[in-house]
């Protein structure tokens, strides 16, 4: 426990224990009322003098981010606040956080062809024609700091029997993932698909591995 907000005497009806990013200013309010915690270590316990609908609010000079917890016992509600990052949206790099995007490895009979188009709508990885590859970016991000990883994007597996496999790894080259979701079939749109990152608490990469023809055009990338 960091700490409690001041309730203004009496007793709490309630507690809200709330884990945010460090780093952060957290408030708490009903629309009438405002509490705010008085550090930023990334957890704090509000008193909750009443019932009611409260909003917490974690927030930093880039990011902002709310959840809303309907008080209706007298017990202690947990929440938990992480922030978006956006690795990569629809032409937009962002290499304050992600660095250079580059083929990080590739072998095989056309290991040459293997590539990353990009342009202002998305961004292409390709494998070559019996060749395999490996896509990631130069920065490594701290993982523990997010619970999913989102993938939006359409796959194209043009030889019959190969996939691709997209997630996060402690290395950005290689098919090794400390977790990831198939890619398998060919997709007519963009599909999203989600990772759970609850077991990635180490810095890593958001990595795609792919085999023989295939190729993914991602639209949008992001961590929360």
């Amino acid at each position: 426990m960091t700490g409690r907000t001041n309730t203004g005497g009496g007793s709490a009806f309630a507690v809200i224990d709330i884990s945010y990013p460090e780093g952060a200013a957290c408030t708490c309010s009903n629309g009438v009322r405002t509490m705010q915690a008085k550090d930023t270590s990334g957890h704090w316990m509000f008193q909750i003098p009443r019932a009611g609908e409260w909003t917490v609010t974690a927030e930093n000079e880039s990011s902002s981010k709310s959840k809303t917890v309907n008080i209706t016992e007298s017990r202690a509600y947990t929440v938990d606040i992480k922030f978006t990052l956006v690795l990569y949206d629809s032409g937009s790099e962002y290499p304050e956080s992600t660095g250079e995007w580059s083929v990080t490895g590739s072998g095989g009979e056309n290991a040459d062809a293997c590539s990353i188009t990009k342009n202002a709508k998305n961004m292409v990885f390709f494998a070559g024609y019996h060749s395999t590859a490996s896509f990631s970016h130069s920065q490594p991000i701290d993982m523990s700091k997010y619970a999913t990883l989102h993938i939006l994007g359409k796959f194209d597996n043009k030889s019959i029997g190969y996939s691709g496999t997209a997630g996060i790894s402690t290395s950005n080259s290689g098919e090794e993932f400390n977790a990831s979701v198939s890619m398998s079939g060919i997709d007519s749109g963009n599909v999203q698909r989600d990772v759970d990152l609850s077991n990635v608490n180490t810095n890593a990469y958001f990595k795609i591995y792919m085999e023989n023809t295939c190729q993914f055009t991602a639209s949008k990338i992001w961590l929360d």
